[in-house]
């Protein structure tokens, strides 16, 4: 305390009374508590609160004009002031100093604090473009799982069709193996044992006459079906009961991709099943427009004649199918067909109610019958 008291009082200060000099006393001491640092000033604070109540006390105790206080007292009073008002002001200035030095600090510290900010910025966007190429990796990832599932999968569907037919296969051996026995004719007949040794017939057949092809083209299994062709698997079998190709199995089931690649490994495009039907005439029967566009593309005959004559057109409007009739029309399909029923095109969709089927057909060409015109025109 009396290395402070050393310091000279500034002469702003000097001359004030000491009313006014304590008002910026408590001035300053509210920056002190504005700028949050009461607490690192507390030894400030406590001295000027100190002063602050001794002079309001003393101000209490003032004589009021005209009392006969002695000149001693006023002069002890008045230099009591002076050293309260020398002491307030030493620690107003000293206070001043570390009020100054500690916004200081504290605009130090928000600079410090704005960089932190720029700092904690930058390291969310560079953590949101890592997350970024995290979650890319891990969709290339998830393709080239899912892809190389598929390829187990392919290959488990080609080894458990060709299991099955193994199996039966070599049931069949074991019936020829029991017949040689009994069949001398058979003992000699070497090729018919071949054909039926599953272990080197691709193409052997179960009690349908369904080979693994056939099952594997009527399922969809694209790689089951090229890992097939691959190995030898005759793309043009028919099976016992219908009489279906592959190719027909594909179509009949709506396999898009697999007839697209039966088509371009050579199988018939043609082909007949045992009532005389394409695939064009299972594709517009069931509305398949994408395989009828593809076989049509391919060069599928327009009119093929399947069984009581009818033609992909008759099926298509008997069936209602708007796009697949389109495509056939304008692939130059006869609209006047007549099939063993005497029916046209135009016949089907009446009798069926397809009526803009049939107002399409009018008007590309069809042939109206007497009885029919007068109903068509009122719809």
């Amino acid at each position: 305390m009396a290395s402070e008291m050393s310091l000279v009082i500034a002469p702003e200060t000097a001359m004030l009374p000491s009313h006014l000099l304590l008002m910026q006393v408590l001035q300053l001491m509210q920056e002190c508590q504005d700028v949050t640092l009461h607490d690192a000033n507390c030894e400030i604070y406590d001295k000027l609160e100190k002063h602050f109540l001794q002079h309001r006390a003393e101000e209490m105790l003032n004589i009021e004009p005209g009392s006969t206080q002695d000149e001693a007292s006023k002069e002890a009073v008045a230099a009591d002031r002076s050293m309260h008002i020398h002491e307030l002001d030493q620690l107003l200035h000293n206070a001043r100093k570390k009020v100054a030095g500690l916004k200081n600090t504290l605009e130090h510290q928000r600079h410090k604090l704005r960089d932190l900010e720029r700092s904690v910025d930058n390291y969310k966007k560079e953590k949101l473009q890592l997350e970024g190429k995290l979650q890319e990796e891990r969709g290339h990832i998830k393709r080239i799982t899912d892809e190389l599932q598929s390829e187990k999968n392919s290959c488990l569907e080609v080894f458990r069709d060709l299991a099955s037919q193994k199996e039966y296969g070599l049931e069949l051996a074991a019936e020829i193996r029991k017949e040689k026995h009994r069949n001398a004719e058979l003992v000699q007949d070497l090729d018919t044992e071949r054909q039926y040794n599953a272990e080197l017939d691709v193409n052997c057949r179960d009690k349908k006459g369904n080979t693994a092809l056939h099952r594997s083209a009527q399922k969809g299994n694209l790689k089951a079906v090229q890992a097939l062709v691959h190995r030898g698997a005759n793309l043009n079998l028919k099976e016992k009961e219908y009489g279906r190709t592959p190719l027909l199995q594909a179509t009949l089931y709506g396999r898009l991709e697999v007839v697209r690649w039966l088509v371009g490994h050579g199988a018939n495009i043609d082909v007949s099943n045992r009532q005389g039907f394409t695939p064009l005439h299972y594709a517009v029967w069931y509305g398949y427009t994408d395989i009828c566009r593809l076989l049509l593309s391919k060069g599928a005959i327009v009119d093929a004649l399947g069984d009581e004559k009818l033609t992909p057109l008759h099926l298509a409007a008997r069936s209602g199918h708007m796009e697949t009739t389109k495509l056939l029309v304008h692939s130059g399909a006869n609209v006047n067909a007549v099939d063993n029923f005497g029916n046209t095109p135009l016949d089907w969709a009446q009798q069926n109610g397809y009526i803009e089927v049939a107002k399409f057909l009018i008007a590309n060409g069809s042939n109206i019958p007497a009885n029919s015109e007068q109903s068509v025109e009122k719809t």
